[in-house]
């Protein structure tokens, strides 16, 4: 068994940044891990950046890292995390401002002193008739973070997209390099089709509003890893007029869509998870996004030496 946890741009819809390890360690530390290059790669602008985490995330000290830091979050926490939070979970209040602490041991005579962090909590029901427990640094109303921490559903569909549909979970070797390749090569090719699927869907948003449907259109991302499958190899390296092709294969993507209806859900159903998803020697999708990693890797090197195309 093996953890992994993503940094999730949930507006462009591609990984930032992805970790893999051993279900001892904590997705707490695994997002520290990641936390310092991540920050790197995006605040380039010197903009804020909105951190949306789920239940494993809310601490003490991760609030107050990203705080000190200038980020910002709103994180979805269990009812009874700690004392601070049950008090207000047990109140008649929906909202409220409350301090988090911590004692720090600060000196080899092992002297105590008390740091606090002010967050505010607040209680936001659900259509289902039940209550969600958020603490954040924003002064928003409880609806616009409802809706803001809606966006983060877009992490659950990527987990279910590289788990199902790119068979994440089929890997293609037993040894730890083996299977850190598989892993972050499944996450460099939902990539690379998710860029080319959110550029379809911006042209056929626009065909839509010409047209005056009346539904809303999306691309069926499922049909768009069939198309590429096979044709990413041959971009990278026997295709001639590259941009002229994608424009075919943006096109071919285009016709494969489903219809949104608003307001349509389904009850979640929780499963028992089988013992053995994939057969070792039941290999699907692992070899084309191993040479899938392996290709983009050597085309990287050649531009870098400024070498034709050979």
């Amino acid at each position: 068994m093996s953890r992994s946890c993503l940094i999730y741009d949930v507006l462009n819809k591609v990984v930032i940044k992805g970790n893999l390890a051993n279900t001892s360690v904590g997705e707490q530390n695994l997002f520290r891990e990641m936390y310092q290059q991540a920050t790197q790669l995006l605040s380039s602008d010197q903009s804020k950046i909105l951190w949306l985490m789920d239940r494993a995330y809310p601490s003490y000290d991760l609030c107050k890292t990203l705080s000190e830091r200038g980020d910002v979050f709103v994180i979805r926490y269990k009812k009874y995390f700690c004392k601070a939070v049950k008090a207000f979970a047990d109140s008649d209040k929906w909202k409220d401002r409350i301090m988090l602490s911590a004692t720090i041991w600060y000196n080899k005579k092992r002297q105590r002193k008390q740091s606090i962090l002010a967050v505010r909590v607040l209680k936001i029901p659900l259509s289902s008739g039940e209550t969600e427990y958020f603490i954040t640094n924003l002064e928003y109303s409880a609806e616009e973070l409802k809706r803001l921490y809606g966006m983060r559903w877009g992490v659950e569909t990527c987990y279910d997209y590289l788990k199902n549909t790119l068979e994440l979970e089929n890997f293609s070797s037993k040894t730890v390099e083996g299977v850190l390749q598989d892993y972050y090569a499944s996450l460099l090719t939902c990539n690379l089709v998710n860029l080319l699927v959110e550029e379809a869907q911006q042209e056929l948003n626009i065909q839509q509003v010409e047209k005056s449907n009346k539904y809303h259109y999306k691309i069926n991302r499922v049909a768009a890893i069939g198309i590429l499958r096979g044709e990413i190899l041959k971009i990278l390296f026997t295709e001639r007029n590259i941009p002229a092709r994608l424009e075919q294969l943006k096109n071919q993507i285009k016709r494969n869509k489903n219809t949104v209806k608003p307001d349509h859900s389904f009850p979640r159903y929780k499963f028992k998870r089988n013992r053995r998803k994939y057969h070792p020697s039941k290999k699907k999708h692992c070899e084309f996004l191993k040479l899938t990693a392996l290709s983009i890797s050597l085309r990287a090197i050649v531009n870098l030496m400024g070498l034709t195309r050979c």
